[in-house]
């Protein structure tokens, strides 16, 4: 899932980082690209509720879900914050903990701590926010989610996110 929660009508470009041969790229906003394609109205109309359904699935199809790939390694990139300094490539414990975020929560933030016991610090905060979230599922489903699917979410993130502290450890 992108971040393009809501459609920047600047000149701001989307950054990519493939996490495998740590090389970035910058694509045009999906608002740029709407209107490339001539579906810049339909792009804007997308989180009214006067949207169909076959339009909201094209949408998704056409622009939310679009995975991008590495020029170099042709591996799936990770949408990264407008503001994220991406280390040097020979900055292996930072790197190291970037790719390790990004497997616990499945994005990249903009601030990262590269010390071990900060960074340690940072994924048990995540962990009991997450615990926090599945004990108060109500609140935090998805519109078009069932409970058992939001638990599985969690579960899975909680998971996720046990397994890389136990790496630190």
């Amino acid at each position: 899932m992108t971040d393009d929660y809501f459609l920047i009508r600047y000149d701001y470009r989307r950054r990519f980082l493939c996490l495998h041969c740590k090389k970035s790229i910058e694509l045009p906003n999906v608002s740029q690209i709407a209107d490339q394609n001539g579906d810049g109205d339909l792009l804007l109309k997308a989180f009214s509720k006067y949207i169909t359904s076959s339009e909201r699935d094209y949408l998704t199809t056409s622009y939310f879900e679009v995975v991008h790939y590495c020029p170099s390694c042709q591996r799936p990139m990770v949408q990264i914050p407008l503001d994220y300094k991406i280390p040097p490539k020979r900055a292996f414990v930072k790197w190291k903990r970037i790719q390790s975020f990004f497997r616990a929560k499945g994005y990249v933030r903009s601030y990262l701590p590269f010390a071990k016991e900060d960074f340690k610090e940072l994924l048990q905060f995540e962990l009991e926010c997450t615990k926090h979230r599945l004990r108060n599922l109500a609140y935090f489903t998805y519109i078009n989610e069932s409970f058992q699917e939001a638990e599985q979410r969690f579960v899975d993130e909680i998971r996720k996110i046990s397994v890389e502290l136990q790496k630190l450890l």
